[in-house]
């Protein structure tokens, strides 16, 4: 059954590549009952809602996701639920995501870079600069050449 999960999953991103999202949906939605690859189908639905501009679907999948901490996607369901509230100007709601990205794991280099940077962001929108400074602080030390650096002076 895991290999013939794994194979539809391996159709659904080729139907994506192809521009049929439709059927590449449908694809998925059915794979979010398998225990191999559920979270993995879940994730790729929310990328194709976000990536289609319907936030509200995107965010119900990406927060499906995020309640599971042992997922390899966990971090990344983070992420996006952080961006989806960052650009509604939700600054405090996604100050909070991306703290917890921070907070919680920093196996994958590039999200917690952009984790830090935006969090930072956040806390200068809401005009917290004690927060905006430790995270921006946080950004320097891990990532003392980071590109985002010179956009938080």
């Amino acid at each position: 059954k895991s290999v013939s999960d794994e194979m539809r999953i391996q159709q659904a991103k080729f139907l994506l590549r192809a521009s049929q999202s439709d059927e590449a949906r449908e694809r998925l939605a059915e794979l979010t009952k398998s225990r191999s690859v559920a979270d993995r189908a879940r994730f790729m639905l929310a990328e194709t809602y976000f990536n289609d501009g319907d936030e509200t679907r995107a965010l119900d999948y990406f927060r499906q996701i995020s309640q599971k901490h042992d997922s390899a996607t966990w971090l990344k369901a983070r992420f996006f639920i952080g961006e989806i509230l960052f650009k509604r100007g939700e600054y405090e709601d996604a100050a909070r995501e991306f703290s917890r990205i921070a907070f919680a794991d920093t196996r994958d280099d590039s999200v917690y870079e952009k984790a830090l940077y935006r969090a930072a962001l956040c806390f200068i929108k809401t005009k917290k600069q004690r927060e905006a400074e430790t995270f921006r602080a946080k950004l320097k030390e891990a990532f003392p050449h980071s590109k985002y650096l010179p956009e938080l002076q």
